[in-house]
């Protein structure tokens, strides 16, 4: 997979890696259960949004750092 951006979809930086989850609840996100949808159609950049997240930056910096060496 490419880098991941605000521009990822929630459900693919989910598949990122095996840490992926983890570093998301991490965050206070279950991207499976607290924002209705936001599995499926939303972006890392609506989380910020919808979910009230904070330091989205962050948490890509994490799921960058998390993904397989190629």
């Amino acid at each position: 997979m490419a880098s991941i951006t605000r521009a990822t979809l929630v459900k693919d930086a989910i598949r990122s890696s095996e840490q992926a989850r983890s570093l998301f609840m991490k965050h206070g996100i279950d991207p499976e259960i607290r924002c209705v949808g936001m599995y499926d159609i939303n972006t890392l950049d609506d989380i910020e949004e919808y979910c009230n997240a904070k330091n989205v930056d962050a948490l890509i910096a994490e799921l960058n750092a998390a993904l397989p060496a190629r």
